[in-house]
């Protein structure tokens, strides 16, 4: 492990990797069998290589910190506010504001800091508008006005600001035959709201290590390699439509409830256990469950079209005050749970395939509840999945 030292050039070879270091006004050549690329977005062999590839979800985002809490249980004193949250310490999450086109979040960090952030989509918010604190200001003024009094409260106690525009990129290759890896954002990148980058890197570092094990120890990896790639690239690909053109939901209560809970199923029944079982570096039950990843993958892009039409035919702003708790829904409320049962082989692709049977009739109550349809109670599990439906509001009339 090096310190403060920088990369100044690199070059592959046959049998061994060369990198070029420079550190405390020295530069000095390091060799390795193996190249692995953490450099973040700066992406040294992604850019080398010509391996950044657009995506169509084109996001913007600035976030700043404080030096303290800022504590959001203190916005407000409606009672039906705290009473969610006796205790007062809803600051301790992270909470979302969202809005058409974003959320700004407002994360409480180890260091006693409070990290606010703003994440737009391109083509309704400008970057122009949030690529200096004073203009981000101004936008929380216009679209947030709450949050922007709270901001600007503590402005002379701004620690720092960043902002960054088209954060998504893909990658054609992030696993290469040729003994180099991209891990992170130096291969690949979606969005922040769910975190999933997280999971890319979790995968990602797993898939790496497991290839330099192998070859290592003699093994011919070049298949595992094109397998790794493949599989990897899809599960973006997958997670990629989780956010491209969704962005307007978020003004939306009623359909982004849905969105998040049906987002949620998602990963529990399929992405999630794969990884808690150790699957994804096991080719051939990756390799068996292509079909069933094939009709999953299809069932959740239509869902996600069906969800934004949904949007654009509802009224968002038809929807009273409400607090939906996923956990009330024993069908995610199971998903989530089971994460961490010990299953054979047989008994993961039973679970699989009867998780994917439920996402499809799962769906299928989600597009009753966006056709105005009375819900499918008796559909066994689903019982509860009217804790998704807001009320709607009352508009009050006086005579003039």
């Amino acid at each position: 492990m090096r310190d403060d030292c920088r990369v100044t050039d690199f070059e592959f070879g046959a049998s061994v990797h060369r990198l070029q270091v420079q550190s405390a006004g020295r530069t000095e050549t390091v060799e390795g069998r193996w190249l692995i690329d953490a450099s973040g977005r700066g992406g040294l062999i992604r850019h080398r290589l010509g391996l950044t590839r657009p995506v169509g979800h084109l996001a913007n985002a600035c976030w700043f910190r404080f030096p303290h809490r800022l504590r959001i249980d203190d916005w407000s004193a409606d009672p039906r506010w705290t009473a969610r949250v006796p205790s007062g310490e809803r600051w301790l999450s992270t909470n979302h504001l969202m809005g058409a086109g974003y959320w700004v979040w407002l994360i409480p960090l180890g260091s006693g800091s409070t990290s606010v952030g703003i994440v737009v989509d391109a083509t309704m918010h400008p970057y122009g508008r949030l690529n200096r604190f004073d203009r981000a200001l101004d936008w929380l003024r216009e679209f947030e006005p709450q949050c922007a009094d709270v901001v600007k409260a503590h402005e002379a106690d701004l620690e720092d600001f960043l902002a960054l525009r088209g954060f998504a990129y893909g990658c054609s290759r992030v696993f290469s035959p040729d003994r180099w890896t991209l891990v992170g954002e130096a291969g690949l990148f979606t969005d922040p709201f769910y975190s999933p980058g997280s999971d890319f890197i979790a995968i990602g570092n797993d898939y790496t290590v497991d290839l330099i094990r192998r070859d290592c120890s003699g093994e011919d990896v070049a298949a595992r390699t094109e397998q790794y790639n493949t599989t990897y690239l899809r599960l973006y690909d997958a997670f990629l439509r989780l956010y491209e053109g969704q962005y307007p939901i978020m003004g939306n209560a009623q359909v982004m409830t849905a969105k998040v809970g049906w987002d949620n199923a998602c990963y529990w029944a399929m992405s999630a256990p794969l990884y808690f079982q150790r699957k994804y570096r096991d080719l051939a039950y990756m390799q068996q469950l292509d079909g069933l990843l094939t009709r999953f993958f299809f069932l959740h892009t239509r869902m996600q079209a069906r969800l934004r039409q949904w949007n654009e035919a509802d009224t968002p702003t038809g929807y009273g005050h409400a607090h939906v708790n996923y956990m009330d829904v024993p069908y995610l409320r199971t998903l989530q749970r089971g994460l961490a049962d010990p299953l054979t082989d047989e008994q993961l692709t039973a679970r699989l395939t009867t998780n994917l049977a439920d996402l499809e009739r799962f769906a299928q109550v989600l597009l009753q509840m966006a056709a105005g349809a009375t819900l499918d109670r008796d559909a066994a599990g689903f019982e509860h999945v009217g804790a998704l439906q807001l009320p709607k509001a009352r508009v009050g009339l006086t005579r003039a």
